[in-house]
């Protein structure tokens, strides 16, 4: 569990009081459930105060379920914030929650006086939110603390500050090209798959495929082209070090919107029925599995099937 210290300017020498609360990052797809406060308009990650002898885990679910609605399944605690302000000691646990399922809210008299409710938002337009604390410096120090927390804590989970999206160029293909062949359950072959090949590709489809970036390492790609009425996705895939932080639906979403951008309405892909990991993304991403279909293809070359 990683843990990160923010000290507020008006912290005293020593602290004499602390509370604890546990908060959990729940993701759907690109997107992350949030409270949004109708009444003020101030988003927060959802969680709240540690009672009398509760586990961290039921007390993060308790207060998602209050808050939200949203039944979830937390798993280990990931990450704590400590913050110093005047004499307390304010402890976040953070924790990667899965949604189960749904119930009623029980909101306190103040969540029902700002008019809090859940709401599910991109992951970049939640990370550009809370990156806005400084503005707040002057006006509103409580919301500009927790926006600073809750930037922080998703720059560390989710790796979203850190990842920049760009085009992709053939001046990527070796390092897509390692990351493809180290992703298992992905099939390749010598011609398509080539320099020379994927070069092709880009030139007919320069504004559709992607490359995520990390501290100078390359965190994912994807490849994505269309023939005017229908859009293809090919080879989506995330380095190990990178997974489950939202790299993926992150490209995803990006590519889902280049392809509307040149009027494509629907998009297909393929996906090896053992790769279990990748299938259960695309469900969550919304693909659905065709149970009506044939899958057919007629090679016009010899070409060399490589098989990850």
């Amino acid at each position: 569990m990683d843990r990160i210290e923010i000290f507020g300017e008006n912290r005293f020498d020593r602290w004499t009081e602390t509370r604890t609360a546990c908060r959990g990052i729940v993701l759907r797809g690109g997107e992350i459930l949030l409270c949004f406060e109708t009444h003020t308009g101030q988003y927060m990650i959802p969680g709240g105060g540690l009672e009398p002898g509760e586990d961290e885990a039921e007390c993060c679910a308790r207060e998602i379920a209050e808050e939200t609605g949203a039944v979830v399944r937390p798993g280990a605690c990931r990450l704590e914030i400590d913050e110093y302000y005047e004499e307390w000691k304010f402890v976040s646990r953070y924790f990667f929650c899965e949604a189960t399922g749904s119930a009623e809210t029980r909101l306190t008299d103040r969540e029902r006086e700002v008019g809090m409710e859940p709401r599910w938002v991109p992951v970049e337009r939640a990370v550009e939110i809370f990156s806005r604390h400084r503005d707040y410096a002057e006006t509103d120090e409580m919301r500009r603390g927790m926006y600073l927390r809750e930037y922080t804590a998703l720059n560390r989970l989710l790796g979203t500050g850190a990842v920049r999206v760009a085009p992709m160029t053939i001046g990527d293909y070796d390092r897509v090209h390692a990351l493809w062949m180290n992703c298992k359950n992905m099939g390749f072959n010598n011609l398509d798959d080539s320099r020379e090949g994927i070069g092709r590709f880009l030139a007919r489809n320069p504004n559709t495929c992607f490359v995520a970036f990390a501290g100078g390492e390359l965190a994912g790609t994807i490849l994505a082209g269309h023939d005017g009425r229908r859009g293809y996705i090919y080879h989506a895939a995330v380095a190990e070090a990178f997974r489950r932080r939202g790299v993926g639906a992150v490209l995803v979403n990006r590519c889902l919107e280049a392809l509307r951008a040149e009027g494509i309405h629907k998009v297909a892909l393929v996906a090896f029925r053992r790769n279990e990991a990748g299938n259960a993304f695309w469900e969550k991403m919304g693909f659905a599995v065709r149970e009506d279909l044939y899958y057919r293809n007629r090679a016009l070359a010899e070409m060399e099937r490589i098989d990850t």
